[in-house]
């Protein structure tokens, strides 16, 4: 990833094959037809030292002193007009920076390294914790500790907070440190036993400012998390593999707002926030859910009373409030378009186009556009120009009043029997084309489901179940699937991906982390990162999330990075593994996140933003004091 990084910071003409640019000590014309070169290629400074960079010009030799210089992260330290860097003094954060040359039109850069050093004491650590580390290295394997959370090889947001460390110990274990190494950071905690429940199941919470000192000292990178464990100052140490944790070049941004079946309503949060708020709590109309939510976060169009029952439109701002009333159409699945000014309802296996402001229907889709078949679980894509949706054969759609149902789920968008294809069908304005199909279902083997574009419109990540499968719900409900295949709560479903205009289907394995945990539901997050190489998918799963919440017990909000550039060269799964989203409850079931770019909120106090967001302009924005 840093390769990706330092292309993306200097953005100075092209990077090549490996992502080198004009950075890292290599020359960058600019297109002026000269090079730059900065030297030295890389250094690395500690909190307050200096560094003195040089520039040559392959037209006009040295040019340190006519050059124009810069930095790409200001809170790293400065640079003076002949080139000279000095780190801040007080770091709270190290980091990666590029510290860049131009001159007549051309840009040259050298990667900076601002080390950052921090020996983090937790009060539940004994007295002389940083010292007890001096003994031989332990060669019984059964006494390493294990660490349970975060996986290795997941890229974490980096303005995530609330991080839980878990870990397994050997019970006579006292003194812990979690050591986290990388090119811009040497951190360590200290902890003590009494973190352990049971003397083996360990979890630390750091505190968010001590975390963030780790995220931004690795963004865009990564840090090797090792854990060391005495019995006693000075005892053996014993020490746990060690696990790769990346951190993102950048903040993710949007909102979300997802399902909570435990409390039957819509949660919301701006992302980076520390809990999630209530958002349809007390809405007359009872439970709302399987909903859709415009880009901006204005419009929530759901399912009120139940599932197969009278739909509405949310006010975005207040979910108490309706802009179009429950019961003027029915629908199960609904996407807007990407202005909001329209919106496409699925209902029993018709697509129908409706007012976005009104909810009147303007049309049916007609089903040649897709041969013929049942068309469910609709999106629309972020540039507007195609729908995504699953399409069903006869013989694979239960539809209305068939005996086969869920629950009192019986239109047959929620149970797709035996087969589902994964279609995408042109749109300009209310102009549908026809549909092809980009990831096939295979009948009776396989069905695929719950499709989500990319920021860039430009691929696919969907579900995948093996036929027929099995639910948790379908069995709460005395429902036998061997004669239908439910995609809702699918316990066999995992995360695949697809280019929107076909091909290869790429599997997701890392991301969906294990078999038969129900990785479902994903939706892709609305921004880019890395020059558009870095996107995010949410999705809920039924996997352990550490000791908090126990394997296959509810299903829970996760989060995975995937590299695109990855992804377009066929070199293996782009997916990174997953982790935890911290502002939900581990208490509930949550699922079906769906992101906005902003969250929607009302004029006046808090706006319904969480504490540390305000509203203004209409907006939850962080409240930066």
């Amino acid at each position: 990833m840093r390769h990706l990084l330092l292309c993306a910071l200097l953005s100075i003409g092209a990077c090549d094959s490996k992502g080198r640019g004009g950075g890292g000590g290599g020359g960058g014309d600019g297109g002026s037809g000269d090079v730059i070169t900065v030297s030295p290629s890389t250094a690395t400074v500690n909190s307050g030292q200096s560094q003195q960079f040089t520039a040559s010009s392959a037209k006009s030799g040295d040019i340190t002193n006519k050059a124009s210089w810069g930095i790409s992260d200001a809170t790293l330290g400065s640079v003076t007009v002949d080139g000279l860097f000095t780190a801040s003094s007080g770091l709270t954060h190290g980091g990666v920076a590029i510290v860049s040359a131009s001159y007549g039109g051309a840009t040259g850069g050298a990667t900076i390294n601002v080390f950052f050093k921090a020996d983090i004491v937790d009060p539940s650590a004994p007295a002389g914790a940083t010292s007890a580390f001096t003994g031989p290295p332990s060669t019984d394997a059964s006494e390493m500790p294990l660490l349970v959370y975060p996986f290795s090889d997941t890229l974490l947001a980096r303005n995530i907070n609330q991080m839980d460390l878990q870990w397994t110990a050997n019970a006579k274990d006292t003194i812990f440190r979690l050591h986290l190494v990388g090119p811009g950071l040497d951190a360590s905690f200290y902890v003590g036993s009494s973190l352990c429940a049971g003397g083996t199941a360990c979890q630390f919470k750091p505190k968010d400012a001590d975390w963030q000192a780790v995220a931004l000292s690795a963004s865009g990178g990564a840090v090797m998390l090792t854990i060391d464990a005495v019995a006693a100052a000075g005892a053996a140490v014993a020490s746990s593999s060690g696990a790769t944790v990346n951190f993102s070049p950048e903040d993710v941004k949007g909102g979300l707002y997802y399902f909570s079946p435990t409390v039957q309503g819509l949660k919301r949060v701006p992302f980076g926030a520390s809990a999630a708020t209530d958002f349809t709590s007390g809405n007359p109309s009872g439970c709302v859910g399987c909903h859709s939510v415009s880009r901006d976060g204005k419009k929530v169009a759901a399912a009120v009373g139940s599932a197969d029952a009278q739909a509405g439109v949310l006010d975005g701002a207040d979910g108490t409030k309706f802009l179009i009333a429950a019961g003027v159409f029915e629908a199960n699945f609904a996407t807007f378009s990407p202005d909001g000014t329209q919106l496409l309802t699925n209902w029993a296996g018709v697509l129908t186009l409706r007012d976005g402001t009104t909810g009147a229907k303007i049309k049916d889709v007609p089903q040649t556009f897709y041969g013929g078949k049942s068309a469910v679980m609709p999106e629309w894509s972020p540039d507007g120009a195609s729908i995504a949706f699953v399409a069903v054969p006869p013989e694979g759609f239960i539809g209305k009043d068939a005996p086969f149902n869920l629950g009192g789920l019986s239109a047959g968008d929620w149970i797709t029997a035996k087969s589902g294809s994964i279609m995408v069908m042109p749109v300009n304005g209310g102009a549908f084309g026809m549909a092809t199909p980009v990831a096939p279902s295979v009948m009776n083997t396989s069905y695929n489901f719950y499709p989500t574009w990319s920021p860039d419109s430009q691929w696919i990540v969907f579900a995948t179940s093996s036929f027929p499968g099995s639910t948790q719900s379908a069995a709460a409900n005395g429902v036998d699937v061997s004669q239908g295949a439910v995609s809702y709560d699918q316990q066999s479903a995992r995360l695949r991906m697809v280019k929107a205009s076909g091909g290869s289907i790429i599997e997701l394995t890392s991301a969906s982390h294990a078999m038969d945990r129900a990785s479902t539901w994903p939706k892709f997050a609305p921004f880019v990162q890395q020059s558009g190489n870095l996107v995010f998918i949410t999705f809920n799963a039924r996997f352990a999330y550490g000791f908090v919440v126990g394997d296959n017990v509810r299903p829970q909000l996760w989060m995975s990075a995937i590299d695109l550039g990855k992804a377009s060269t066929a070199s293996g799964d782009p997916s990174f593994q997953p982790f935890w989203l911290p502002f939900q409850d581990p208490s509930q079931a949550n699922h079906s996140g769906i992101w906005t770019t902003e969250v929607a909120c009302t004029t006046g106090g808090t706006g319904g933003c969480p504490p540390e967001f305000v509203c203004e302009n209409g907006e939850c924005v962080p409240n930066i004091q």
